[in-house]
């Protein structure tokens, strides 16, 4: 993605890229992304991210790697108690806190070694990749990885204008409703003392009139700041430019067999020159002790 300012001196509102990396670490980021629903080539219907690792993609591997990893003291725990071990229960804690169960942290640590973003500095872009087993599921994760990312840049770049936003859009309301207020109780005023002169019912209509008006002032300026608040929105909503579009890969970008091909070829080359050199020796060497011999 290009168009991105990689200026230093940008203001605190904005999110700088070289924090981009950090977003794609982050629970919430990896959270979305392995919750969303990809296509496999062994699976008739799409399943998250979370679901193949855990259900299709060898489970029983993964299962085990959690259990002798992070789950080994509770294994220990369990030998000492007789192997009866009690899974712990996973509780959503409304307190602003993030708590994975293990699986999904397992998973989290797949994203984080497959999913990566380099900044260019110099050119001005940053570049997002993912490696995955399959290529359409390569390309199908670094899209949604794309779509993220932008939809957080965005938010963390108009969270500020749109708080605005809903501020000034509650207030309008609030006013809408007293200036309607006030426009019905002037007009029941008047349909009620058509014909009375008097010098109360004048006040009063006069009273009435001037809260009458008051709400429609301020009812019409925070219609004119509801406007210019939507257009504030959309002036900091950011546009990003894709240079290099997600593409299915067609050749496997690791491991790299022409590069392991060639250094075996070398280790062999090496390997047998040393063995001629080696057989040489060692035949010039027994030579030499059964002369002396």
């Amino acid at each position: 993605m290009a168009g991105i300012n990689l200026n230093l001196n940008n203001e605190v509102t904005d999110l700088m890229p070289q924090t981009y990396p950090q977003v794609l670490q982050s629970a919430p980021f990896q959270l979305q992304l392995m919750n969303a629903q990809y296509s496999f080539a062994e699976i008739e219907q799409p399943v998250t991210l979370f679901a193949y690792y855990t259900q299709y993609s060898n489970p029983n591997a993964l299962a085990l790697m959690k259990k002798y990893t992070i789950g080994l003291p509770g294994v220990l725990v369990g030998a000492l108690k007789g192997g009866k071990t009690e899974k712990p229960e996973i509780k959503d804690k409304k307190d602003g806190t993030i708590k994975l169960t293990e699986e999904q942290d397992q998973v989290r640590k797949i994203l984080s070694a497959n999913v990566s973003l380099e900044i260019n500095d110099q050119e001005g872009y940053i570049q997002l990749s993912s490696s995955f087993p399959e290529p359409k599921l390569a390309a199908q994760v670094t899209q949604k990885a794309k779509e993220l990312l932008q939809q957080y840049i965005t938010e963390f770049k108009i969270e500020k204008a749109t708080a605005q936003l809903q501020f000034i859009e509650d207030r309008y309301n609030e006013k809408m409703k007293e200036f309607e207020q006030a426009q019905e109780t002037l007009a029941a005023f008047r349909d009620r003392n058509k014909n009375v002169t008097s010098a109360m019912a004048l006040t009063e209509q006069e009273q009435l009139q001037n809260e009458y008006q008051l709400a429609f002032e301020v009812y019409s300026s925070l219609a004119q700041q509801l406007e210019q608040a939507r257009i504030k929105v959309k002036e900091d909503t950011p546009v990003f430019a894709v240079i290099q579009p997600v593409v299915v890969p067609s050749e496997r970008s690791k491991p790299k067999r022409t590069m392991i091909l060639a250094i075996w070829i070398f280790l062999g080359i090496v390997v047998g020159i040393g063995w001629v050199f080696a057989s040489q020796y060692f035949t010039t060497a027994k030579k030499h002790w059964d002369e002396i011999d």
